[in-house]
């Protein structure tokens, strides 16, 4: 017969394995994006954010000269996730009302600043009403129908929205301004694109990052985010080729 010791060695055990099933199902996020299906599927599945953070690790040069993983090409999926298939065709004006509404959704003072569509998905960001700060970016894919927080910079260097958010929001003084933080990205262009006239747009300054549109031979091609202590930049590879934009005023 099983002793008293043992018993309760079982129980922990069985309790340590429920604890992590929750996990992995529930996701690392934050309760601050709901990840549900915004597009009519009729599901009540939630939606789940796709695997991976996008780029190579931190301290490497993101998605940069050398990575294999060109801005607007390829993805950190594959071919698989929601790059695969069609959900439905959802066009500009679709996905700037399901952004919307789903912003709206997680607070009074949040809405939408901009959106974009490109290849695998739509990407839009959302602002602070009060302060006029970025809060933080979203996708709507093209696979699945799905609103996903972005991956990348978003999740990993947001200090107010993201994964590793801070102690104290007051205390958030960047180490580089956006002057500072866009001559760093034109010089990454420069390198990447060699011979090409690279430009970027104004940025949107998020906690802990500024993010650009950025265009090569006069033809708009993707975005980067430049982390605004570290100087790092990241490019967003999982969009796909820049098909439209619109800046809205909600």
């Amino acid at each position: 017969m099983m002793n008293l010791k043992n018993l309760l060695l079982v129980g922990a055990a069985a309790l340590a394995v429920l604890a992590i099933s929750v996990i992995v199902i529930a996701g690392p996020w934050s309760p601050l994006y709901p990840q549900t299906p915004n597009m009519g599927s009729g599901s009540n599945q939630p939606g789940v954010s796709p695997g991976g953070m996008g780029g190579p690790r931190m301290g490497q040069p993101r998605s940069g000269p050398g990575s294999g993983m060109g801005p607007g090409m390829g993805g950190p999926w594959g071919t698989g996730g929601p790059y695969t298939g069609t959900y439905s065709e959802i066009s500009l004006d679709d996905a700037m009302e399901a952004f919307r509404q789903y912003i709206r959704g997680l607070g009074s003072n949040l809405e939408l600043l901009e959106v974009m569509e490109f290849q695998h998905n739509f990407y839009a960001a959302a602002k602070e009403k009060d302060t006029g700060m970025g809060a933080f970016e979203l996708l709507l894919w093209k696979g699945n129908g799905r609103i996903t927080p972005e991956p990348g910079p978003n999740m990993m260097w947001n200090l107010k929205y993201g994964m590793r958010m801070a102690r104290s929001y007051g205390d958030y003084t960047p180490t580089l301004n956006e002057d500072e933080a866009r001559e760093m990205a034109i010089a990454s262009l420069r390198k990447l694109f060699p011979g090409s006239e690279v430009e970027i747009e104004e940025a949107i300054p998020f906690y802990g990052y500024y993010t650009f549109d950025y265009s090569v031979d006069g033809r708009m091609t993707g975005m980067l985010s430049v982390n605004a202590f570290s100087g790092e930049i990241w490019y967003h590879t999982w969009h796909g080729y820049f098909i439209d934009m619109r800046e809205v005023e909600d």
